[in-house]
């Protein structure tokens, strides 16, 4: 407090200071205890500044420098409050009076800099600012100091007119003296901190400051701020290493791009600077000169944009005209893409095109609120006149293109350009559109006929030029606040019906050979038929029935390829685009397509008697299903035809598959794009599928059938809601193992003996929620049914059902058995009647065989949900392999893959980009890194095994490790390179093509993430991938190197020659290469064409 005696020391706290002022990190220390003590009142500033008086006076300009430094940096540690008025101008007059002493200069402005941010430093108050200003003006020579004295003023103005830019308009002569200081500072400045600051300086000014033209003085102050900002454009720089202050190129071009545009007296020679540096070639820069020119007509004022149109509007018109235009597609939805600037880079050789068009569209709504956008589009389109008179001029497209973006920018604009456009003497006398007004008479009626006569190829050009128009139309009603008036009030609907029969009569009369002039004008009609509000049904079913039409006539034609002919990929891929489109969903047009379109492909379908036709047939009517509305309808239909597949004349088996597919296909599309419950399927698609099914399966027993109808059924169950999956389980457990007709009007018991639908009851099992139980009544125990099972698990009936009762028994224990008490005796029963056998050539009973493939599948149920029991019989099915009985260490061996496949009952395709699907249903219970836990538990056995294990035995240890890496990810393998490595060397001499490719893939990833691993084995590994990728080797007359192992085997020499340092493949080159000569002859095109990429790899190594 004041009048008491600080227990500080405040000499020695300065003297410290000084001490350290090179050590900014000590420093700051000592200021800000000093700070505090003025804060605390426990020093006054008149006794910080009698402390510092001896060394502020010092005639040691090193020590006068830091005492200076040491008050600028008290006073930044100050609260701005905390200063009087007379405080702060005592401290602005003192250091004002030592502006002169340059060496301290950057710390005397940096004092001031902080009394500026003070609340009691008072623009008008003693004329500080003015005198402030004048010193800096005429006691302060930029050139003559480093950058970081430099950016002192900088800061310093940049301060005056962002806190009260006001005060400066108080007077002239106090504004003009800012400016002034500004230029001084300002001019030849090249540090990029400071140009940052001098160009914001700039913009505040120029946005702040009132200047009048007619003034010469403040004439040539615009022109000066102009010069000293412009004369950087376009600026260029690199931010060098390890850049304290994180400066990009990119920050300076928008710091210095908004001061160009921020002073609309700049126009005069900004506009003409801008147009004149467009001749600039690289993209980069013509891009910056763009976007500074759409800056400067989107802030300069309305007076000063409609003054320089015209000159904006020749450069641009030039530079459109004179470039290729062949990036806008008249199919697309838009001409300008949305968020094009961040999504196109700067480099971009179209860019500039784009970002011109923007800048004319801009200069458009600008005329728009000066009121002169009429005149300025008579001007416009008299100069496109003659481009658009006459199709196929060079600048035709140009000239569209430029005026369809005008149209798209209001209603006014529009309608003023349909207007044109569709006028007798530009394109109304192609369409045959009547023109009210008076016109003059064409010079002859040969000229005439020769404009009303379009060949083909002008045909094409005025069908996609038409494109650009309809976009318009578009892209303007989004952006439009009030829709209804522009959609009932736009001059393009007086053109609708000329429109469509002039593309209606292309279309149907134009030869079949100019399939790319069908194409073009289905694409205008689609899009037609998109746009909002504007043709009504009857019109809409006019353009169908063009396509319905076509469609037909090209199904009925008998062509070979008919399905993927040119013009009836247009129309499928042009009424997806209809039924998708936002607008379409409002509008409901999908009906119009459901209810014209698919009837008559439908009909088709039913009359053919191919089985080719059928499948192209349903493969178009599978491209149109995009949205449930038309899944919906379609399912009814399909399931009708099924019911009744007597009727139809293809082979019944294959009608089935193919509509069942096309409905598995359809669902999973829709439920990828926008997911949907399917509860109403399961009461009224299930039970009438299921019943038909049987009855097809009655007559002919399909596999094929029932694993499609069941990826069908499990599909629509897995998207019924979590809440009904119980009662569905009920249902389905009634149908399949209680003998219950209800609700499907149908029993498949599967337990009385074996049955094929197994594996139909099994999908199912697989998509009901993991947390339902079985219901099983009186009928049976969970114990009593898996008993029940296993019996039905051994060989009575064919093998695809015996493999269906496996993995129905995987289900069972996997997600229905809570306790493990039961299937833990089971185990051990089994394991030990079975397995327990001594001699090593003994060879086991079909039943000891069957016994062991059981134990495997309920030991897949345990393991994917990590059970404890499973481990442990896990560990028990490795010590197997070692085990005295041959024929037990092959079957274990084999059994790995078993273990660790992915079933498609244990495993859920993705579906889209979402995790969660809309019904909550969690079908697995499988955890989520099972394969890492069961991976880390059997490698070190394996690698254990197989270094203690005999000749004979080592094989089989091999094998497992190759069927296991068969089936986990490489994220997992990554962490066990260096283990698995000597048995994958080892594992490549085994003459077994499912071993090699495990091998060999797992090489290519130890080659790709660890390849100084693979350099002591160079020696042995090129040899023997070499062989394996040419020649044969055969083995009991089966190719062991077939084109997989060829293929990969060159994918590892590829990546050993290419990844692996140069020293230590060098000596392989020249032996590999000659080696390699025979692949060029392979029978196989993808190995004689990798083979010649590594020959290659070879030629240049080392070059």
């Amino acid at each position: 407090m004041k009048g008491l005696e600080s227990i500080h020391d405040i000499p020695t706290l300065i003297n410290q200071f000084i001490a350290s002022a090179d050590d900014s990190d000590v420093s700051i220390n000592y200021s800000k205890e000093l700070a505090e003590l003025i804060e605390s009142d426990e020093m006054t500033l008149l006794k910080f500044i009698q402390s510092l008086g001896p060394s502020l006076t010092s005639d040691s300009d090193l020590i006068r420098l830091k005492s200076i430094q040491c008050m600028a940096e008290t006073l930044k540690c100050l609260k701005v409050n905390k200063l009087s008025k007379q405080d702060v101008n005592v401290l602005v007059e003192f250091l004002l009076a030592k502006f002169e002493d340059i060496y301290c200069l950057v710390h005397i402005i940096s004092s001031l800099n902080s009394l500026i941010l003070f609340k009691n430093f008072i623009f008008g108050m003693n004329n500080n600012v003015e005198k402030l200003l004048t010193n800096i003006l005429n006691n302060y020579n930029p050139k003559k100091h480093l950058a970081k004295v430099r950016y002192e003023p900088f800061r310093t103005l940049n301060a005056l007119v962002t806190i009260d830019p006001a005060y400066f308009q108080s007077s002239s002569q106090l504004s003009q003296l800012m400016v002034k200081t500004f230029i001084h500072i300002a001019s030849g400045e090249k540090d990029p901190r400071n140009l940052l600051l001098s160009f914001d300086t700039n913009t505040k000014i120029n946005e702040n400051f009132e200047f009048d033209p007619l003034n010469e003085v403040h004439k040539d102050l615009i022109s000066e701020l102009f010069d000293v900002c412009f004369c950087y454009f376009p600026i260029s720089f690199s931010p060098p290493p390890n850049d304290p202050y994180k400066i990009t190129a990119q920050d300076l071009k928008l710091k210095l791009r908004n001061t160009i545009a921020s002073q609309s007296y700049f126009a005069k020679e900004s506009f003409a600077d801008l147009v004149e540096k467009l001749t600039s070639t690289n993209p980069v820069i013509r891009n910056d000169i763009l976007k500074t020119l759409l800056l400067c007509v989107e802030n300069y004022t309305l007076e000063t944009v409609a003054e320089y149109w015209v000159t904006i509007w020749n450069a641009l018109k030039f530079e459109v005209l004179h470039n290729d235009v062949s990036i806008f597609k008249p199919y697309i939805d838009v001409i300008i893409p949305e968020d094009y600037d961040e999504e196109i880079d700067d480099s971009d050789e179209f860019k500039p095109l784009i970002t011109t068009l923007v800048i004319i569209k801009k200069l458009a709504s600008r005329m728009t609120d000066f009121g002169e956008l009429e005149n300025s589009l008579t001007t416009i389109t008299n100069e496109l006149k003659s481009n658009i008179t006459t199709i196929n001029d060079k600048t035709f497209k140009q000239s569209v293109v430029i005026l369809s973006v005008l149209a798209s920018d209001s209603s006014a604009a529009f309608n003023f350009i349909i207007q044109f456009l569709f006028s007798q003497e530009i394109w109304g006398k192609y369409i045959n559109a009547e023109d009210d007004s008076t016109t003059e008479e064409l010079s002859s009626e040969l000229d005439k006929t020769e404009d009303l006569v379009l060949n083909t190829s002008k045909q094409k050009e005025l069908i996609d030029n038409l494109g650009f128009v309809l976009t318009s139309y578009n892209v303007l009603l989004n952006n439009l606040e009030s829709q209804d008036e522009f959609i009932e009030n736009n001059y393009l609907k007086s053109y609708k019906d000329h429109l469509l029969i002039f593309m209606g009569q292309l279309l149907q009369t134009s030869s079949n050979l100019e399939k790319s002039l069908k194409c073009k004008v289905i694409q205008q009609l689609i899009k037609l038929a998109q746009l909002k509000e504007f043709l009504n049904e009857q019109e809409c079913t006019l353009i169908l029935n063009y396509f319905k039409d076509i469609l037909l006539s090209s199904a009925t034609s008998k062509s070979k390829n008919w399905e993927k002919d040119q013009v009836t990929q247009e129309i499928v891929n042009g009424l997806i685009k209809l039924m998708s489109s936002e607008e379409t969903s409002r509008n409901n047009k999908s009906s119009l397509v459901i209810n014209l379109i698919l009837p008559s492909l439908l009909e088709e379908l039913s009359s053919t008697d191919s089985l080719s036709d059928f499948k192209k047939l349903l493969e178009i009517i599978g491209g149109l299903c995009t949205n449930y509305q038309f899944l919906e309808v379609l399912s009814i239909r399909l399931l009708n035809r099924l019911t009744n597949y007597e009727e139809f004349k293809i082979d019944h088996v294959e009608f089935f598959k193919n509509i069942i597919n096309l409905l598995v296909e359809s669902i999973k599309k829709i439920q990828a794009t926008k997911q949907f419950l399917m509860n109403s399927w399961y009461k009224n698609f299930i039970p009438r599928f299921i019943n038909c099914l049987l009855k097809f399966l009655k007559v002919k027993d399909d596999h094929i059938v029932i694993e499609l109808s069941g990826d069908l059924i499990g599909l629509i169950v897995k998207y019924n809601d979590k809440s009904k999956h119980q009662e569905i389980l009920d249902d389905f457990v009634g149908m399949f193992l209680l003998d219950k007709t209800k609700p499907f009007y149908n029993t498949a018991n599967v337990l009385h003996q074996q049955n094929p639908l197994i594996n139909l009851f099994n999908k199912i099992l697989a998509n009901i929620d993991k947390t339902c139980g079985l219901q099983l009544g009186e009928a049976y125990t969970v114990n009593e049914l898996i008993d029940t099972v296993i019996k039905l698990c051994h060989s009575k009936g064919n093998e695809y059902s015996r493999l269906g009762y496996l993995q129905n028994l995987s289900l069972l224990v996997n997600k229905f058995m809570l306790n493990n008490d039961f299937i833990e005796k089971k185990l051990q029963l089994i394991f030990e009647s079975t397995l327990n056998v001594s001699e090593s050539n003994a060879v086991l009973l079909q039943d000891q065989i069957e016994n062991f493939e059981i134990i495997i599948w309920i030991l897949k149920s345990l393991i994917l949900r990590i059970d404890t029991l499973g481990v442990e019989y896990l560990n028990k099915l490795m010590s197997l392999l070692s085990c005295e009985n041959r024929q037990i260490q092959q079957l274990t061996a084999k059994s790995f893959n078993i273990l660790m496949i992915d079933l498609p009952i244990f495993t859920n395709q993705q579906i889209g980009s979402k995790t969660k699907i809309i019904s909550s249903v969690q079908n697995l219970n499988v955890r989520l890194l099972y394969k890492q836990k069961v991976f880390g538990i059997l490698l070190p056995q394996i690698i254990e095994g197989y270094k203690t294990s005999n000749t004979l035995n080592k094989e089989n240890y091999l094998i497992s490790l190759s069927l296991i890496l068969n089936n986990v990810p490489h994220s997992i393998l990554k962490s066990y390179l260096n283990e698995i490595l000597p048995l994958i060397l080892n594992s490549l001499n085994l003459q077994n093509p499912i071993i090699l490719n495990a091998s060999l893939a797992t090489c290519d990833i130890i080659i790709d993430e660890s390849p100084d691993l693979i350099i002591p084995h160079l020696s042995t590994l090129i040899p023997k991938l070499v062989g394996l990728s040419i020649g044969k080797i055969v083995v009991d007359g089966s190719l062991v190197n077939n084109e997989d192992v060829r293929l990969i085997s060159l994918k590892c020499l590829q990546k050993i020659f290419s990844n692996i340092e140069l020293k230590y493949v060098i000596p392989f080159q020249k032996s590999t290469l000659n080696k390699l000569t025979p692949g060029l002859d392979d029978k196989k095109r993808t190995v004689r064409k990798l083979c010649c990429d590594v020959r290659q790899t070879l030629f240049e190594l080392g070059k």
